[in-house]
């Protein structure tokens, strides 16, 4: 759009002489024309052109739709933040004449630096007014920031900030329910602890910072140091404490008082069934001297491996499953007397044994692979760890000792039948005599 030149007075003259536009003469009280020149030129034309040029355009008489895209801009309502950060100032042109004028009217500004305190808007010079959460709470220190855009409105009184959850320092009265997960970036604080109700039961202390979830505000249960804690309608389910020699452990209860399955802070595990004297499973865990594995009857060890790899057991036998039905490729074992007579024993303690360790007593597995190739497997083990404390591996092998009892049957087989073909030779050689 373009202005217009002021219309001509008396303008043009319709088929009667008369002009179309004139102004109404007082000293002569000759009527005018409605509107009149003048106020045509005030209503028409300055009223459109002016809210373009407000709003920041530059007046285009090839564009038709100026106003429209004045309007849709909104700039008359939008200004960069001047004055202190907590206490803001704002020039709109034009000017209000009052605050009432701008009662319920969204004003958008840019944020030049975060406030630190409650912030007050003075408006071109009407004086400050307090700038207010949607909850008329007033902005703590840092929840206007540096370089962003807010909208606010007069509601009578004071500014409020159109959108009533803008920072996580707000507070939600009442449940607050999230239908596709909630994802925090920074840190997630609840001063009263956090908890989700209605069948989730998770709760935790204090809050949650850093990536760390920091729970020394819970209360102990039953005098133990909880530090967190999953609980079930009849009991504690899990739960890490701060309990005797088991610092910082994670144990599983029953009940409040019944611990059922433990891991203490040394990395150590323990299962048990009951309370008094349970049957329990334990690994790495302080039980004399079965510090590596102690499975528990009825109050006493039932089995047990120690540190160095020894295996004990209240009852030594071991029944293996035997079922036709579960095997194939069944054949006759082998091997017998020969390679019996083949075998050398030996004695001998590990490398990582002290020389005041009795000696064990048993075979040497490559020595046997030689004879009986099955009885020998190849595996890796961990023999150590590197400068950067990762475990290193070594193949070794291992030795199968359940084969020693087929190569003792047929062993002794052929030693009887020997012995009866001996025995038939000297029953001959006495009847022949």
């Amino acid at each position: 759009m373009k202005r217009w030149e002021p219309i001509a007075y008396p303008g043009p003259v319709n088929a009667q002489g008369v002009a179309t536009h004139r102004n109404f003469n007082q000293a002569t009280a000759a009527r005018g024309s409605w509107p009149d020149a003048d106020g045509y030129q005030q209503n028409v034309i300055d009223e459109p052109a002016n809210l373009v040029e407000k709003s920041g355009f530059v007046l285009d008489e090839d564009n038709p739709f100026q106003t429209t895209e004045a309007v849709r801009s909104q700039r008359l309502n939008y200004s960069a933040a001047g004055g202190a950060a907590n206490a803001l100032t704002v020039t709109l042109d034009p000017a209000p004449a009052a605050y009432a004028d701008l009662t319920g009217t969204p004003l958008r500004l840019k944020i030049a630096n975060a406030n630190t305190a409650a912030a007050t808007l003075n408006v071109n010079g009407l004086g400050a007014k307090a700038v207010l959460r949607g909850d008329g709470s007033a902005v703590p220190g840092g929840y206007l920031l540096a370089g962003e855009i807010v909208e606010v409105r007069f509601d009578g009184a004071d500014f409020r900030l159109d959108n009533a959850l803008r920072r996580t320092t707000d507070k939600v009265a009442g449940d607050f329910a999230v239908g596709g997960g909630l994802s925090v970036t920074g840190a997630l604080n609840a001063s009263g602890g956090i908890g989700v109700l209605g069948g989730g039961a998770i709760s935790l202390g204090a809050n949650a910072a850093n990536g760390f979830i920091n729970t020394s505000g819970l209360t102990a249960i039953s005098g133990r140091d909880v530090k967190a804690y999953i609980k079930s309608d009849n009991g504690v389910a899990l739960e890490l404490n701060n309990t005797g020699s088991s610092t910082n452990s994670i144990q599983a209860w029953s009940t409040d008082v019944t611990v059922r399955c433990s891991v203490p802070s040394d990395g150590g595990f323990h299962v048990q069934s009951g309370a008094g004297n349970p049957t329990s499973f334990s690994s790495n865990r302080n039980a004399g001297s079965f510090s590596h594995v102690n499975a528990v009857t009825g109050g006493s060890t039932v089995f047990a491996v120690d540190s160095a790899g020894n295996i004990y057991s209240t009852n030594t036998s071991i029944t293996p499953i035997s079922d036709r039905n579960l095997k194939k490729d069944i054949a006759p074992f082998a091997f017998g007397l020969s390679t019996l007579l083949k075998l050398r024993t030996v004695e001998y303690r590990l490398r990582s044994e002290a020389d005041d360790i009795p000696k064990k007593s048993g075979f040497i597995a490559q020595e046997i692979e030689e004879l009986i190739p099955a009885a020998v497997r190849t595996v890796s083990m961990q023999t150590g760890v590197d400068g950067e404390g990762e475990p290193t591996f070594t193949d070794v092998k291992t030795l199968s000792m359940d084969v020693f009892i087929p190569l003792l049957v047929n062993s002794v087989q052929q030693l009887s039948a020997q012995v009866e073909a001996l025995t038939e030779q000297l029953a001959g050689i006495e009847k022949a005599s």
